[in-house]
C-alpha cells in the first residue's frame, strides 16, 4: 500500500504541474479521486446539471478504464485472458486511488464479468450485482444506510430495468404508431440500429434517474431532471478526458504536455456544458424528502415495474401503478405538516462547532452560525443545508454570526450558494482573519445587508425577537481573540419560549452580563452551553441566573479538546438543570414552539406550558 500511495502522490504532483490551474482540481478528481480542491460552486453546478457522479470515481470511470484495457490487451492475447488482466489492472488502479467504495463495487462487477468471460459463460449482470452487494454488506453491514451505497446500486438497478423495459416494448419503432413504425422500417439498417441504441440509452438514463431520485431527495433534498439528457453529453466528454489524463500520466515529455493540453480543453468543455445545463429553467429542484405516503407510492410503483419485467405485459402492472398514482394525488390531504404559527428551533449536530436554525411562526428562517469547515469536512454543505431543505427553506432572512472562528462561519459559503442569505447580524471583529475577511467580502459582493450588533440592540422577525446582551462595554473594543467578542443573545419566540446563546463567551463575559442586565431578563427555557462545554464558560452564577429547563452542548464526537469538560457537566448537575442534551451523543436537538400549547422536544408528546419569562426586555435601542 505504501508503494501504491507513493504512486498516487507522484501522479497527483505530475497533474498539478502539467494541468492549468483552472482544470487541475477537476482533472485530479476524474482520475485520482481527489475531490477536496474542487470549489463548492463547481460542485453545485455539476449537481444541478445531473452530472455530480462524473466528479467521483464510479462505475462509469471503472467501466471505461476496464473496457479500454481489455480491448488493448485483446490485440495481444485471448479475450478471456485479456478480461482477467484488465480486472487485475483495474483492481490495482482502485487500490492506488484509495479504494473509494463506489469504485470498489464497480471493480467487483468487472471482476465477475472477467471471470465469466474467461470461463466462456455469459455474464449475468443481476447475479454480479447481488454478489457485489452481498460482499459490501458482509464487509460493513452499516453501509446499507449510506447514500453512496444506495445511489450506486439503485442507479445500476434503474439502468438495467430501463434497458429491460425498452426491450420488452420492442426495438426502435416497435411500440410506435403504425404509420411511424412503417416509416422507421423503411430506414437503412444502420440508422435503425443507431435509433435503437439511442432509445436504449435514453431508457437506461431514465431508469437510473427514476431509481435514484427518491434517494437523492431523502439525503440531499435535491433532484436534477436534467440528468435525463445531460449524460448524453457528459459521458463522452468524461471518457475523452480520462483518456487524455491517462496519456498525460503515461507518456514521456513532451508528449505528456500535449495530452495535458488536450485534457484541459475537454475539461473546460465539460465544465461549460455543465454550467449551460444547470442554467436551464427546471433543470434542478430543491425538494423535500418523500413522506411515508410517498414511499408507499414508490413501493407500489416498484411492484408494478417488477410485474412488467417478469411477465412483459403492461396490463400486469396497471393495478399497482394506479394505486401509486392515486396515493400521489391524495398526498396533500394525507400528509401531516406543521400547524400554522408553530416555530422550530434546532441545534444541529455539526461536530466541533456551532449551528442552529429557527423557523418563525410565519415560515421565515434565521440561522445562528454556520458550522465548521476544515478540509473536506463542510458542515454547512453536509448538515445545515440538508436540514434547511428538509423543511423547505428557500431563503435565510437573517444570519447571526456569534464570532468569526472557522467552526462558526466555515459553512456559510456552501449554505449561501444554495439558499440565499438576506441579512447578517455580526459583532464585527476588529482584526479579520482570512476566513472572516472572505465572509465580509462575500456579503459585500452579494449585497447582503450587514448589521453591526451592539449591546441592547433588538432585531425582530415575525414572532421572534432577538436581543443583543453583549459583548459588554468592557470588551466591545477588545482586539484579542475572537471568542472575547462573541455575541450573547436572548431570543424570544412569541410570549411562550426563550433561548439564550452566548457563542464562545467566557465566564468573565458572563459575569459582565450579570452586572449589566436584570436577573429576570436572562432567564431562559433553552441555554446553549458556552464554548462547546469548555471549562472556561458556563459558571455557577450564570446558571443560577438563566435557570434553563434544557441545556444543549454542541461538541464533536471524540474532539481533541475534551469538550464537554467534566467540570461543566458537574456544574450543570449541581444547578439541577432538568435536561442536558449533548450533540456528540444524542445528535441534533429540535424544539417545537406552539403559541397555544407551549413547547416540546420534537418527536416527543409532552408539551410544557408557555414560559412566564418570555417577555420583551425593557432595555432596548429600537428595532432593526
Amino acid at each position: 500500500m505504501r508503494v501504491l500511495s507513493g504512486a498516487r502522490a507522484r501522479a497527483s504532483n505530475r497533474l498539478r504541474r502539467l494541468l492549468p490551474p483552472d482544470v487541475s482540481a477537476v482533472g485530479r478528481a476524474l482520475i485520482l479521486a481527489e475531490r477536496d480542491d474542487i470549489p463548492g460552486s463547481l460542485r453545485s453546478r455539476f449537481a444541478e446539471a445531473g452530472l455530480a457522479h462524473l466528479l467521483a470515481i464510479s462505475g462509469l470511470h471503472v467501466g471505461l478504464i476496464g473496457v479500454t484495457v481489455a480491448m488493448l490487451l485483446g490485440l495481444l492475447m485471448q479475450p478471456g485472458r485479456a478480461a482477467i488482466c484488465s480486472a487485475v489492472v483495474v483492481a490495482l488502479y482502485v487500490a492506488t486511488i484509495g479504494a473509494p467504495a463506489s469504485a470498489v463495487r464497480a471493480a467487483l462487477l468487472l471482476a465477475g464479468w472477467a471471470a465469466a468471460r474467461a470461463r466462456g459463460r455469459p455474464a449475468r449482470s443481476w447475479d454480479l450485482l447481488g454478489a457485489a452487494a452481498l460482499l459490501a454488506l458482509v464487509a460493513d453491514p452499516l453501509v446499507l444506510g449510506e447514500a453512496g451505497f444506495q445511489l450506486s446500486f439503485a442507479g445500476f438497478i434503474g439502468l438495467g430495468a430501463g434497458v429491460t423495459v425498452a426491450r420488452n416494448l420492442g426495438d426502435a419503432g416497435g411500440s410506435a404508431p403504425g404509420m411511424l413504425r412503417r416509416r422507421i422500417r423503411r430506414l437503412p439498417r444502420k440508422i435503425r440500429r443507431r435509433l435503437s441504441l439511442m432509445g436504449m440509452a435514453a431508457a437506461a438514463g431514465t431508469g437510473a434517474f427514476l431509481a435514484t431520485a427518491p434517494i437523492s431527495a431523502t439525503h440531499f433534498q435535491h433532484v436534477a431532471p436534467s440528468a435525463l439528457f445531460s449524460h448524453f453529453a457528459g459521458a463522452p466528454l468524461v471518457g475523452a478526458a480520462i483518456g487524455a489524463l491517462a496519456m498525460t500520466l503515461l507518456l514521456p515529455p513532451p508528449l505528456d504536455g500535449v495530452s495535458a493540453e488536450a485534457a484541459a480543453s475537454v475539461i473546460r468543455l465539460l465544465t461549460m456544458v455543465a454550467g449551460a445545463i444547470s442554467d436551464i429553467p427546471g433543470s434542478h429542484f430543491i425538494v423535500r424528502p418523500p413522506s411515508t405516503v410517498g414511499w408507499i407510492a414508490i413501493l407500489l410503483a416498484l411492484i408494478g415495474l417488477w410485474r412488467f419485467l417478469k411477465w412483459g405485459r403492461p396490463a400486469s402492472s396497471l393495478v399497482p401503478l394506479g394505486a401509486a398514482a392515486a396515493l400521489v394525488l391524495a398526498a396533500p390531504a394525507l400528509s401531516i405538516r406543521l400547524a400554522d404559527g408553530r416555530s422550530i428551533l434546532c441545534t444541529l449536530d455539526v461536530g466541533q462547532g456551532d449551528a442552529a436554525i429557527l423557523r418563525t411562526g410565519a415560515g421565515r428562517w434565521i440561522l445562528f452560525d454556520a458550522g465548521p469547515r476544515f478540509g473536506s469536512r463542510d458542515a454547512g454543505r453536509d448538515v445545515v443545508l440538508p436540514m434547511l431543505r428538509r423543511y423547505g427553506a428557500s431563503r435565510i432572512d437573517l444570519f447571526v454570526l456569534s464570532h468569526p472562528d472557522l467552526d462558526h462561519v466555515g459553512g456559510f459559503e456552501a449554505i449561501h450558494e444554495a439558499v440565499p442569505v438576506f441579512r447578517v447580524l455580526d459583532s464585527g471583529h476588529p482584526i479579520p482573519k482570512p476566513g472572516y475577511a472572505r465572509f465580509l467580502a462575500r456579503t459585500e459582493e452579494d449585497g447582503i445587508l450587514w448589521l453591526a450588533a451592539k449591546r441592547g440592540d433588538r432585531v425582530t422577525l415575525d414572532d421572534v425577537a432577538i436581543t443583543v446582551l453583549g459583548p459588554a462595554p468592557a470588551t466591545e473594543s477588545i482586539t484579542g481573540a475572537a471568542n472575547e467578542t462573541s455575541l450573547q443573545l436572548r431570543v424570544s419566540i412569541g410570549r411562550g419560549f426563550t433561548y439564550v446563546n452566548t457563542g464562545d463567551a467566557t465566564k468573565d463575559d458572563e459575569r459582565a452580563l450579570l452586572s449589566v442586565w436584570p436577573v429576570d431578563s436572562l432567564r431562559a427555557d433553552l441555554l446553549k452551553v458556552g464554548h462547546h462545554g469548555s471549562r472556561t464558560a458556563t459558571g455557577d452564577d450564570w446558571l443560577r441566573a438563566v435557570d434553563p429547563a434544557v441545556a444543549v452542548i454542541s461538541s464533536g464526537r471524540g474532539n481533541a479538546y475534551g469538550h464537554p469538560h467534566i467540570s461543566v457537566l458537574d456544574r450543570l448537575e449541581a444547578a439541577s438543570v432538568p435536561r442536558v442534551w449533548r450533540t456528540d451523543r444524542e445528535g441534533t436537538l429540535c424544539l417545537e414552539v406552539d403559541r397555544e400549547k407551549g413547547w416540546r422536544v420534537r418527536g416527543e408528546r409532552g408539551w410544557r406550558e408557555p414560559s412566564t419569562v418570555a417577555r420583551v426586555l425593557t432595555s432596548q435601542r429600537g428595532d432593526k
